[in-house]
């Protein structure tokens, strides 16, 4: 699923799956050798056990059936109509579900297009404060919520905006990150976004 992209310096280079954040027909594919990567598999950091007094648990469903109470929530929210998440996750699906970690034993392996918050009119609006809502709901007084969400149209930045207020949240802290760099490709534009620290209630 990775190309060998010409372009880069140093005469060609592996560009990675998602480089432009979407699953692309690829005519030229891109390989290295086990040398190469050797470095990249190695373990030198420091190792910490988990805690495994707590039981770690896995579910799959609506955003609307949430049920459990949590104390931190981090979301990556869809862009309007900028990424496709259900059809992305059809990858991750595909290399998953034969031999899954004991910890998705019960996940439905299936992307359920049918339930993805899409577009960015007032369904997208609506369908995203009711999410934000109930993990709003789903979450303790000192509970916290982190967003991280890269648009370039400023309307969709509003919209976000109102999500979270509509939702009872409030903005305390953000992180801006660039998460593309400008290239001739895209007209010299980067693709902008931020991350959000939340908590209940309004400023």
């Amino acid at each position: 699923m990775c190309q060998w992209n010409i372009a880069s310096s140093g005469g060609g280079s592996v560009q990675d799956t998602f480089y432009n954040q979407a699953l692309n027909t690829l005519l030229n594919y891109g390989c290295r050798g086990f040398s190469i990567c050797e470095d990249l598999i190695k373990t030198r950091g420091r190792l910490f056990a988990l805690d495994h007094r707590a039981a770690a648990v896995t579910k799959n469903h609506p955003v609307a059936d949430l049920s459990e109470e949590a104390d931190i929530f981090v979301t990556d929210p869809p862009y309007g109509d900028a990424v496709n998440y259900d059809e992305i996750l059809d990858f991750f699906i595909a290399w998953l579900r034969k031999n899954p970690p004991p910890e998705f034993a019960d996940w439905i392996w299936d992307s359920r297009r049918a339930l993805a918050i899409k577009g960015e009119g007032e369904d997208f609006r609506r369908g995203m404060v009711a999410a934000y809502k109930r993990m709003t709901e789903c979450m303790p007084d000192n509970g916290i919520q982190v967003i991280m969400f890269t648009h370039q149209s400023g309307s969709i930045w509003a919209d976000m905006t109102n999500i979270v207020r509509a939702s009872g949240l409030q903005v305390t802290a953000a992180w801006y990150v660039v998460t593309e760099t400008d290239s001739p490709m895209r007209d010299c534009r980067s693709r902008k976004g931020a991350r959000w620290k939340l908590r209940k209630g309004f400023a």
